[in-house]
């Protein structure tokens, strides 16, 4: 389930949850300049399941504030 929240230019900001252990957090997406590309990965905050990964977007997660 993913909630979107904000888009600015290059990122994106939304709340998802991990399919692994269910806890919602919030994640934020933001596109990597051309020629300076690495493999990035979304990776849960409270687990550390790899939820994906990109060579075209940088991924910052954080937990959901209670």
């Amino acid at each position: 389930m993913i909630t979107y929240r904000r888009y600015e230019g290059r990122s994106i900001e939304y709340t998802t949850t991990c399919p692994k252990c269910k806890k919602m957090y919030d994640c934020v997406e933001i596109w990597q300049t051309p020629g300076f590309r690495d493999r990035e990965e979304e990776i849960c905050p409270y687990c550390g399941y790899i939820v994906k990964t990109s060579m075209e977007i940088e991924f910052r997660t954080y937990k959901r504030e209670e």
